[in-house]
């Protein structure tokens, strides 16, 4: 069985994307790892894999990576697929 969390959390500082993937009957679980692309002209580019925390704030997306690697985007979140593990970023 296989079951995935997700929790959008706002804060003061924006919107956190979070999702947790467990596993059963393992002990303990996964993250729910996206991989991170731009959309521009047409084309769709890798910007950041392993994504794991993103967060919306005043036109910018702030992500995060399991590695520990951040990177600013400047521009929207055009779209979020879990079950496709992306997360489709657009410039302004």
């Amino acid at each position: 069985m296989r079951t995935i969390l997700y929790t959008p959390a706002k804060t003061e500082k924006g919107t956190f994307l979070a999702c947790v993937t467990r596993i059963y009957p393992f002990v303990g679980g996964t993250m729910c790892e996206l991989n991170a692309y731009v959309y521009q002209a047409g084309k769709e580019e890798i910007y950041l894999e392993n994504v794991n925390s993103a967060r919306s704030e005043e036109g910018k997306v702030y992500l995060r990576n399991l590695f520990g690697e951040q990177k600013v985007f400047e521009g929207t979140i055009q779209e979020i697929s879990l079950s496709g593990h992306r997360l489709i970023l657009s410039k302004r």
